[in-house]
Order: structure tokens, then C-alpha cells, then sequence
């Protein structure tokens, strides 16, 4: 007998999950938004939640786990020489 619990998640609720991830975060790769909803789609507490809710915490969740990267601030080759 198997006593593993197979857990039927709506396709609907992840394809608006997934199309609200990238219409927030018009640079997040695709690939990397499945995981994520994948990910948090196995905990009951978050397959209760409006799409929009689940895709700004899956947003969260996301960026709290990605270091945030900021460009090197532009120095002009003039102001450069002075320094």
C-alpha cells in the first residue's frame, strides 16, 4: 500500500501564478519562475491564496534568495583622470 499523498494542484491557479511572476518582474527568467511556483505550491497555505498574493510572495521569496546586483556607477574618463 503506498502511503504517499499525491497532491492535485490547480493548473489554472499556477498558469495566473506564473503569468502575474512575469508581468511583475518583466526580466525574471521563465525557467526560474516554474521552480519557484513548484516550489511553493507544495504548501497547502499558499494553494488557498488569490494568484496575486501567491505571485507577489513567490516574488519575495525569489528575490530574498537572489543577491540583489547593482551596476558600477558610470565615472566619465575626464572626472576619472582627476581622481
Amino acid at each position: 500500500m503506498n502511503d504517499k499523498r499525491q497532491q492535485i494542484i490547480d493548473t489554472d491557479w499556477v498558469e495566473r501564478v506564473l503569468a502575474r511572476m512575469l508581468v511583475m518582474h518583466p526580466m525574471l527568467n521563465e525557467a526560474e519562475a516554474i521552480a519557484t511556483v513548484r516550489d511553493v505550491a507544495r504548501f497547502p497555505n499558499w494553494l488557498e491564496m488569490p494568484p496575486e498574493v501567491a505571485a507577489e510572495r513567490a516574488c519575495a521569496r525569489l528575490r530574498a534568495r537572489r543577491p540583489v546586483v547593482r551596476p558600477a556607477p558610470v565615472v566619465s574618463p575626464g572626472l576619472h583622470r582627476l581622481m
